[in-house]
């Protein structure tokens, strides 16, 4: 076994995995397989903060022989530590090194520590990241991290094997590159575990209006990448620690509000509205009839806007109560307060 040492330079936002920056473990491992039994684990990267820098140590099998060895230095790591962060790790290495520590009967903590796998955050926003495939090497291109080398993990593999009768620096170097930048990257991106906590997190520092539209600038926890999407007609936008919320205005038309017990209603023909039983009993019965849920409604001309899903309120639709949902353009949505607090929860919910 032999252990090559680094340190690194990443600033990181890791509020929402630990308060407590030491009480992190970053860590990847290569294997020559997916099985434990038929496989060998010859890399164990790990990362650490210490002394104001992330500590990071390469646990390299150099013999072939050096995985009891390897299990057991990272086990000596690995409690002093209480939460684990990796990339897959919960469906690959976590399960692959527990296999390995009871193959060589090695005492550990892996399988009752906390596990934050990022891959599990990333792959439930890769629509809204824009994003076909959300592997590791995706996510670090969101954010523009350099890698100093790619080898895929067949070629590293081959390179294992060919080490071990040859003990070629180059192929060691390779090797070493690949997992140092598996590491680093995995640092560089835990920032992606904060976006589910938007919704909860985000405050409204103050609104702007305009004639066209109103503009909520909020506080949010901290995003590693921008973040745009839209919601029927709502633009997000979310960067570092702000977020942009622009919600368009309707102005001077007339809208439908659709009465939910409708069978106490009668519809009026031809005044194209609908009026509550205890005034129908005033309209003559050739100028009425009963209403049913698809025209007992009643119309406002005004300035509306629109009406993210999950939002309760007084509802307004622009044709019927299969068309686009809106809501009047109330003072309480100019001000902050819990009206307007709901308004923008209800978009979050739904995008995030």
């Amino acid at each position: 076994m032999i252990i090559f040492k680094y340190t690194e330079d990443i600033n990181v936002d890791t509020a929402h995995i630990s308060d407590e920056l030491s009480d992190i473990l970053y860590f990847d491992i290569e294997t020559t397989g997916l099985s434990a039994k038929r496989s060998d684990l010859y890399l164990i990267g790990c990362s650490y903060f210490s002394d104001s820098a992330f500590r990071t140590q390469l646990i390299f099998n150099d013999n072939g022989t050096s995985e009891p060895e390897m299990l057991s230095h990272f086990e000596q790591i690995l409690k002093n530590h209480k939460i684990l962060v990796s990339y897959n790790g919960d469906t690959f290495d976590i399960p692959y090194l527990l296999k390995k520590m009871e193959q060589f009967d090695v005492d550990t903590t892996l399988d009752n520590i906390q596990s934050v796998d990022i891959y599990r955050t990333t792959r439930k926003y890769k629509k809204l990241l824009r994003l076909d495939s959300a592997k590791q090497f995706d996510i670090e291109h969101l954010i523009d991290f350099q890698r100093n080398t790619f080898i895929s993990g067949g070629d590293l593999i081959s390179a294992y094997k060919h080490y071990l009768s040859s003990h070629d620096e180059s192929l060691l170097d390779d090797m070493l590159t690949h997992n140092h930048d598996d590491i680093r990257g995995l640092i560089s991106i835990s920032e992606f575990v904060n976006i589910p906590h938007i919704p909860d997190d985000f405050q409204i520092d103050d609104i702007s209006d305009t004639i066209d539209s109103i503009t909520y600038n909020c506080s949010i926890p901290k995003l590693p990448c921008r973040i745009t999407e839209s919601l029927n007609g709502i633009l997000v936008n979310a960067c570092d620690t702000h977020m942009h919320v622009v919600v368009p205005k309707t102005r001077d038309t007339e809208m439908k509000y659709f009465f939910k017990d409708y069978k106490n209603y009668y519809y009026l023909p031809m005044e194209h509205m609908a009026i509550h039983k205890s005034m129908a009993a005033y309209v003559d019965d050739a100028h009425k009839e009963k209403a049913t849920k698809d025209n007992a409604f009643t119309t406002k001309t005004g300035s509306f806007i629109p009406c993210p899903p999950g939002f309760h309120g007084e509802i307004f639709y622009d044709t019927d109560l299969k068309g686009n949902r809106f809501l009047s353009d109330s003072t309480e949505l100019h001000e902050k307060c819990e009206q307007s607090h709901a308004y923008i929860l209800a978009v979050l919910n739904k995008l995030f």
